[in-house]
């Protein structure tokens, strides 16, 4: 598909100085011619559109020839005579190009990332220019210069129109199967390495989506309950424990107080003991007895405290070590969720750095994914092709290949219009096509004839803009410039928002160049990209680009 980019014109007919860029959208052209009361007439925005046809092919469709249109004088200022010199820079996606067609050096020069080809004489650079666009000049014209013959000749005399014939006059057969293998070697290299990539990004998608975010808030909630449970157990079992410690210490202070005065009542005993005969001297037989009984008594109470000593300190223990335990493993499961908060907060930060790593991914492999499918469409089509061609009967096959790939345009188009209770097929005969109206609401096919005119203006543009996809795809002939040269002024008001769903799908869908030259009003609904406006003013029009107007 040729892209063609910019144009600059000199001294081209009413044309003086002027520059053109070629970009998509629907740019409506309106002209204003001060030197006649017919202020829309004569005031050069045909003129705009043919330099792109004389700087290709040196010709145009207007009827006079180049050398008695240009410049004429008006009034007293009489304008010098001088060649014009057109340049026009396009792209065919691996190629730049830069044509610049000089009248008065009388020669063409084809520039190919800006290396001049040197090309010898005009027709060689003629003939090279077709072979680089592919297109001849009756074809360039045909597809790219809508005019109402083009519109009206469809569905009512659609084999003999203009559109037609380019269909049925492909002369480079061989040619075309060979480029068609050739691109269906490329767009299988393209499918191959498009499944590599989709594989690349699913594998990373599916590492990055194993991280979720975790909820914090339970792990908060859970550290907070292990925290209570940790100010329970000190609050309930600790007393408790001090309690039966403090009780060891009295009973261990008691047991003290008595060995102190046992220690007492033996040295007692022992002074006042004969060390010969063991007697007790200087004692009554009752403070003998009482002695002897209080040593016993406090070896009882000693004995009787030691025992009880060994149990409260058994108990105390007991009461220690459950404390403990019961704090110890609190604490640890307090550490646990700790830990665990700490590896979901890490795990959160590491999901957060990589969602929008992700979604970025996500995306595209949304858009490799459409363009899988657009070339795998595209394969089939060029496999049909291939078939059809190597069957024998290629005029035949090769317009039922036609008529094959129109029918899925068709039924495509007429969604982006209010005709959904009719159905159009393209039916192929021996060398022409016809088509089958059948409407729903009669439950039976119908005549182009018995339709309104709103209902007539639908269908000849969707089988126009389905033949220009079916010639695109099927011999790669096309451009991104649609003409529509005063062919819409006798439509329907009615048409107006189809033909925005239209012109609107063709630009976002194809990056399209759509100029429309009317006189009328019916296009006034339509949301117009810009406006390029030819200002004629004592013979020499103006050209004024002016983005972003709607109407």
């Amino acid at each position: 598909m040729i892209i063609f980019q910019t144009l600059k014109i000199s001294n081209f007919k009413s044309i003086e100085s002027a520059e053109l860029s070629y970009t998509s959208g629907v740019w409506k052209v309106e002209g204003i011619n001060n030197d006649t009361s017919f202020k829309s007439n004569g005031s050069g925005k045909t003129t705009i559109l043919e330099a792109i046809q004389q700087c290709l092919f040196n010709k145009t469709t207007a009827s006079p020839p180049i050398e008695d249109t240009t410049r004429k004088s008006v009034g007293k200022k009489v304008h010098k005579r001088t060649g014009y010199k057109l340049e026009l820079t396009f792209t065919d996606g691996k190629d730049n190009y830069r044509i610049v067609n000089d009248r008065e050096a009388m020669r063409i020069q084809i520039f190919v990332n800006e290396a001049d080809m040197m090309v010898k004489s005009i027709p060689s650079a003629l003939k090279q220019i077709s072979t680089i666009i592919g297109m001849d000049f009756t074809t360039f014209v045909t597809l790219t210069f809508i005019n109402h013959d083009t519109i009206t000749d469809l569905l009512d005399n659609f084999s003999s129109s203009s559109l037609m014939k380019v269909i049925l006059n492909f002369s480079q057969i061989s040619d075309f199967e060979k480029s068609a293998k050739q691109e269906q070697k490329v767009i299988n290299n393209s499918l191959s390495n498009t499944a590599a990539r989709l594989q690349t990004l699913h594998d990373s998608l599916s590492l990055l989506d194993q991280y979720r975010e975790i909820d914090m808030k339970p792990l908060h909630a859970k550290k907070a309950a292990i925290t209570k449970v940790i100010f329970d157990i000190k609050d309930s079992l600790l007393p408790e424990v001090l309690t039966k410690e403090d009780k060891v210490k009295e009973v261990l202070a008691e047991r003290t107080s008595a060995k102190s005065k046992f220690t007492k009542l033996q040295r007692k005993y022992k002074d006042s003991k004969c060390e010969c005969c063991g007697q007790l001297l200087n004692l009554s037989e009752v403070a003998r007895e009482k002695l002897l009984i209080d040593v016993a008594g406090l070896e009882d109470q000693i004995g009787n405290l030691t025992l009880s000593v060994q149990g409260l300190e058994l108990l105390a223990s007991q009461h220690r070590e459950t404390y403990n335990t019961s704090l110890s493993e609190a604490e640890q499961e307090r550490l646990n969720i700790n830990n665990t908060i700490t590896i979901a907060q890490t795990k959160n930060q590491m999901y957060n750095d990589n969602k929008s790593h992700a979604d970025d991914l996500r995306r595209q492999t949304i858009e490799l994914e459409i363009t899988q499918e657009n070339l795998s469409f595209r394969a089939t089509v060029i496999q049909t092709a291939l078939l059809v061609l190597k069957s024998g009967d290629i005029q035949k096959d090769l317009l039922s290949m036609f008529v094959a790939v129109l029918n899925i345009h068709l039924s495509h188009f007429i969604e982006f219009v209010s005709l959904d209770y009719i159905n159009i097929k393209a039916i192929a005969t021996k060398a022409s096509v016809s088509f089958t109206l059948y409407d729903s609401r009669f439950n039976h096919n119908v005549s182009i004839h018995t339709l309104s005119g709103g209902e007539k203006t639908r269908l000849r543009l969707i089988v126009l803009l389905s033949m220009l996809q079916t010639i695109k795809e099927i011999t790669s002939t096309a451009s991104n410039i649609v003409i529509f040269d005063e062919s819409l002024d006798t439509l329907d008001d009615s048409a107006t928002s189809d033909l925005a769903n239209l012109f609107d799908y063709l630009v976002h869908h194809d990056n399209k160049f759509i100029a429309l030259v009317s006189h009328g009003e019916q296009l006034k609904e339509i949301e117009f990209t810009g406006i390029i406006t030819a200002e004629k003013t004592n013979g020499v029009t103006k050209i004024k680009k002016e983005t972003h107007v709607s109407t």
